[in-house]
């Protein structure tokens, strides 16, 4: 199976139900116009002087990631006390299950070049 196509601005899983005609790049046209500002802020169009390896989000977008961060590194020390703890398999098959959980959708950070 083919792997599926990710947003070139947030790496978000791309829907893409058409069958002819160009692929898309973008989940929303939001994604879009942002790829659009930043490609007029690198050729120089903006104020702002960003590096070509630069990665753009805004402070609610990074305040998201350090708390899901947080939840992961939690739910991994949970597991790590109870290994060391000597748990029970179902015990460690739920907190591990807990720790996938925390990792929610942190898979759409992927950034490709």
């Amino acid at each position: 199976m083919a792997e599926q196509a990710r947003c070139e601005w947030c790496s978000r899983r791309i829907v893409d139900d058409q069958r002819i005609g160009r692929r898309k790049r973008y989940c929303t046209q939001s994604c879009r116009q942002r790829a659009y500002e930043k490609r007029r802020q690198l050729a120089g169009g903006g104020t702002m002087t960003v590096g070509a390896d630069a990665v753009v989000m805004n402070r609610g977008e990074l305040e998201s990631i350090q708390d899901r961060l947080y939840v992961l590194r939690s739910a991994v020390e949970v597991l790590a006390d109870a290994v060391a703890a000597g748990a029970a398999a179902d015990e460690l098959t739920t907190v591990a299950r807990e720790v996938i959980a925390a990792t929610g959708d942190l898979d759409r950070l992927w950034i490709t070049p």
